[in-house]
Parts: structure tokens; C-alpha cells; sequence
């Protein structure tokens, strides 16, 4: 309009059984009403032009919480955040400023400008006095009291964020299953949680799925009957583990300690190449004693 760009509005208002359009008409004006349709559109087989609306009979957007509260993950440790962030930048602050320390000249012949340069370039200084001196005065930096408060603020920004901090040293090198299972236990705990709200929200997902397939196909499907299965892993001992399958034979089942081997994503298919493994050596020794056996008659 009149060379001048102008950023307008439409909007979708949705209702359980169709969808309004709205658009601004002008600059700083109303929403007028474009168009009004279903959820979907139905078409007939026998007659492609005709088009009928379809709805699911509530508004399809599905609610993924994130917790039961609904709150953000930053809601315990964001004060923990901006107290690192900012003992970090005060560090910084405070190196740059030792940088920049006043200097204090006594019976030197050279003007400042030429005093920093000559500090800068020839770490040296001229003096025209015998009893000529020079001095940085700086303010001291509590290292040791920062880096044990930031420290803590790190490992508490892991702890109450329900995470793994990477440079834990708690456990050693090379940590056991148990170990592991503690490190993991907060992550876990807070998986299981977002595993149940995800469950709800795939149920509600796979309703409208149903419901769309009941109503275009006439298929009889129930969302109800859907399972979902959540794979969680984690970081283990192999060594220990495989150890553990080891001793475990003869004591249970062997698909079950299959099951276990950190090596393993199948047990049943890992059994069946055991056993044709075992089949091929048994025929191979027998092959073998059949014709040691037939040696010692020749003889």
C-alpha cells in the first residue's frame, strides 16, 4: 500500500467438528471470516469432485507434558546456571583486569605511553634514579575459594537437573555395574517419567489415527490395543558383563544369558547359529573319528 510493506494476520480457529479462517482485512484492522471447513475432507470413490467434511468430533492437537506440573526442566536448576555463568565471567573479568594492572613508577625517565610500551615489548624498564622502582598493583584473586564454589555449582546443576556429569571422578576409571546403575539412576528415573506422559500423548495420537481409518475405510481398529515399548540404554561394563554370562551357564536358561551379552540384539537367532555351530562340529568329529576307525581296521 502506497510503497509500504504491511504484515497481516490470518488465524485458525478450531472447533471439535470444523475450522474457521480468518484474515486481517488492512493494517491495525478486524479479522474477517475467508473460509469454514472440516478437519478433513471425505471423497467419494464413484464421485471424485465430491467433496464432504469430516471431523474427528474433538480438536486434534495432542498435549505432550512435560512433567505433571507442566513445568519447564529449567525451573531447578536455572538460578544454579546464571550463578556459574556468572562466577565464570567475573573470573574472566578479573584476569583481563591483571592485564591492565595500574603500574607504579618511581624515578623512571620514560613517559607512560613509552613506560607500557617498553613493558609490553622489552619487559624492561629505564630508570634516571638510583633508587628508581616499579610496581603492579593488582587485586587478588580468591582461585581456590571460585573453583571450589564452581565446583559444587556444577555438580549441583547435574544433580538437581537429574543428569550425568562427564567428568565425575566418584567412581574411578573404570566403573562397575552398580556404579553405573547409580550414575544412571537420576537420568532413568527422569526417562521413566517422560515415558509415561509420551505413552498418553501416542494414545491420544493413534485415536485419531483409528478414528480417521473408522471413518474413510470403515476399518474396526481400537487404539487401546497398541503397546508401546520405550528401549532405554546406557553406558555399561562390558567385561563385567560378559563375565556375569559366563558364570550365569548352567544356572539359567541359555537364551536368557544370550539375552544378556552386551554383544547380543537377537538371542534367539545368537541360539540357533550356536546350535548349527555345534551341529556342524559334532559332523565334523564324527567325520573325523569315522575315518580314524577305519584306518585301524586297514591296519
Amino acid at each position: 500500500m502506497n510503497g509500504e510493506d504491511i504484515d497481516r494476520y490470518r488465524v485458525e480457529w478450531w472447533y471439535p467438528d470444523k475450522v474457521e479462517y480468518w484474515e486481517q482485512k488492512d493494517k491495525d484492522d478486524k479479522f474477517i471470516l475467508k473460509e469454514t471447513k472440516g478437519h478433513f475432507e471425505k471423497y467419494n470413490s464413484t464421485k471424485p469432485e465430491t467433496k464432504e467434511k469430516g471431523s474427528w468430533g474433538r480438536i486434534p492437537f495432542i498435549l505432550l507434558k512435560n512433567n505433571t506440573e507442566q513445568f519447564t526442566d529449567l525451573r531447578h536448576i536455572k538460578t544454579l546456571v546464571d550463578a556459574y555463568d556468572k562466577g565464570e565471567s567475573i573470573i574472566v573479568n578479573n584476569l583481563e583486569d591483571i592485564q591492565e594492572a595500574l603500574v607504579k613508577a618511581v624515578g623512571v625517565s620514560e613517559d607512560p605511553g613509552e613506560l607500557r610500551d617498553n613493558l609490553r615489548k622489552f619487559k624492561t624498564v629505564v630508570s634516571s634514579d638510583a633508587d628508581g622502582d616499579i610496581d603492579t598493583l593488582t587485586t587478588e584473586i580468591p582461585f581456590e575459594a571460585r573453583d571450589r564454589t564452581s565446583k559444587n555449582l556444577e555438580e549441583n546443576i547435574f544433580t538437581f537437573g537429574m543428569g550425568i556429569n562427564p567428568k565425575t571422578d566418584k567412581f574411578g576409571n573404570d566403573p562397575t555395574g552398580v556404579a553405573l546403575r547409580w550414575m544412571y539412576m537420576p537420568l532413568d528415573l527422569k526417562a521413566g517419567m517422560l515415558e509415561r506422559k509420551m505413552i498418553l500423548a501416542l494414545y491420544e495420537f493413534f485415536w485419531f489415527v483409528c478414528e480417521y481409518a473408522r471413518i474413510t475405510q470403515e476399518k474396526d481398529w481400537d487404539s487401546k490395543e497398541l503397546e508401546f515399548t520405550f528401549n532405554k540404554s546406557m553406558i555399561a561394563n562390558e567385561s563385567e558383563q560378559i563375565e556375569n554370562v559366563v558364570k550365569s551357564k548352567g544356572v539359567i536358561p541359555e537364551e536368557i544369558a544370550l539375552a544378556n551379552h552386551p554383544w547380543i540384539d537377537d538371542p534367539q537367532e545368537a541360539l540357533k547359529l550356536l546350535e548349527a555351530e555345534q551341529k556342524k562340529a559334532y559332523e565334523e568329529q564324527k567325520l573325523f573319528l569315522g575315518n580314524v576307525e577305519d584306518e585301524d581296521e586297514e591296519e
